[in-house]
């Protein structure tokens, strides 16, 4: 909020300027179309869609006014109407490549990767040598298995520039993908020079040591990741296959608990891989299911997160939304899938990434309490109708003399603490959450 406070006292003289020029010629559907591109700057998105909507009905041929107004569209969250602008301003002007990209960037976002696909080849025939296009072309057919072809496209983009690193990362997963790995192993370590935290490349490079039964030097990879990222579900995992293989059994069932811990998946995956098998004979092997069993028993109640609280934690007077999305995919990896997410009306003038946030309201994400209400009220008669945990370190002292609410808070409040990347949940349930 700071940065677009200051930003937009930068810009203040700009937009006096071009007010003063519709005050002299209201017609002008440059100076609307300009404040609204600066409010655009702003991330003040309400504003640019008033000044932009204005400068499209003064002037509705202009291809890049329809553009722009897409832009603000997408950024408030709605992308089918920023789908429908891009079409009009791709109309208007097909050959203009960012609309075209634009356009399919939106088809590939609302899941239609085939008209996606379509855009990118028409880009390519307009520049056929576009790196945006030709990049995402390559995703498109990495994504859809087509390795050779996703190859082909990658190594076209290295060719352009070389400074791209998701080229050669891709390239090293194609590779992979193909049991190519001398040529995975090369590739990836380029994405490694060019990225040393991409977490991806390094974990398909100990895949690939892995794969070649050096499971020694792949542990010391996947061991990397964690020093960098703390936990992560699937290189846990990794890790315990690695370990099983060279008799490290206890270890083995220490990391296999924390990949079942970050993502409940994991033990089923577990249960039906041979590698597992001696571990299935361990009593603690079967704590550790029924612990997760009735785990899964209490996912199928709902989670309500206090997104306010969460949004503060740690953060001074800094409210981060990265804090609120952290919690809901941490969550979900254990299991949960009906996840509401409720924040003060006041909220949103203070988080520290506006334009998403608004696009997760506008999507039905988080929902928003209506100005002038109690938001913490609205939290908790909503977990109490749906019978739902609430995650919050809220002392809800407005609740200290109901002793109904205190009753169900003291039953069924999760409170959290951050570590880095990584949240620790403290229930008063005994069940399988560290």
């Amino acid at each position: 909020m700071f940065k677009e406070a200051k930003l937009r006292k930068d810009l203040q003289p700009l937009l006096d300027s071009y007010r003063k020029d519709i005050q002299n010629n209201p017609e002008d559907h440059l100076a609307w179309n300009a404040i609204g591109t600066l409010y655009l700057t702003c991330n003040d998105t309400e504003e640019a869609l008033k000044y932009l909507s204005r400068a499209i009905r003064l002037n509705p041929q202009e291809a890049s006014y329809w553009n722009n107004l897409a832009v603000a569209h997408k950024s408030k969250g709605n992308l089918t109407k920023a789908l429908e602008y891009y079409q009009k301003a791709v109309k208007l002007d097909p050959g203009e490549i960012d609309y075209l990209f634009n356009l399919a960037l939106t088809y590939s976002e609302l899941g239609e990767s085939e008209k996606a696909k379509d855009y990118y080849y028409k880009i390519l025939e307009i520049d056929p040598e576009e790196e945006r296009a030709t990049t995402n072309l390559g995703v498109y057919y990495l994504n859809n298995e087509n390795y050779i072809k996703g190859i082909f496209l990658f190594k076209k983009v290295i060719q352009l520039n070389p400074k791209i690193q998701l080229a050669w990362r891709n390239l090293g997963v194609a590779y992979t993908k193909l049991d190519e790995y001398t040529e995975a192993e090369s590739y990836l370590r380029k994405a490694i020079e060019l990225d040393q935290e991409d977490i991806d490349s390094i974990y398909t490079l100990g895949q690939i040591y892995y794969y070649r039964g050096d499971n020694f030097e792949a542990l010391k990879i996947w061991r990397e990741i964690l020093d960098k990222k703390k936990s992560d579900a699937k290189v846990e995992y990794q890790i315990a296959q690695a370990l099983m293989k060279i008799d490290e059994i206890d270890l083995a069932f220490e990391f296999l608990k924390d990949a079942v811990y970050h993502d409940t998946s994991f033990l089923k995956f577990a249960l039906v891989d041979p590698l597992f098998n001696p571990l299935r004979k361990m009593t603690e092997f079967n704590e550790l299911l029924q612990l997760s069993e009735e785990r899964l028993k209490l996912t199928k109640r709902p989670m309500f997160i206090d997104g306010s609280n969460v949004a503060h934690h740690q953060n001074g007077k800094t409210l981060s939304l990265e804090n609120i999305l952290l919690m809901r995919k941490l969550l979900q990896k254990l299991g949960w899938s009906k996840i509401f997410i409720i924040t003060g009306s006041g909220l949103r003038h203070y988080i520290d990434d506006q334009v998403q946030y608004n696009k997760l309201i506008n999507d039905g994400t988080i929902q928003q309490c209506p100005s002038k209400r109690d938001d913490d009220i609205l939290l908790v008669n909503s977990a109490m109708l749906k019978n739902g945990f609430i995650v919050s370190n809220d002392n809800f002292e407005q609740f200290s003399r109901d002793t109904l609410i205190k009753k169900y808070l003291k039953k069924n409040q999760v409170k959290y603490t951050f570590f880095d990347d990584d949240i620790q949940l403290i229930m008063s349930r005994n069940f399988y959450l560290k």
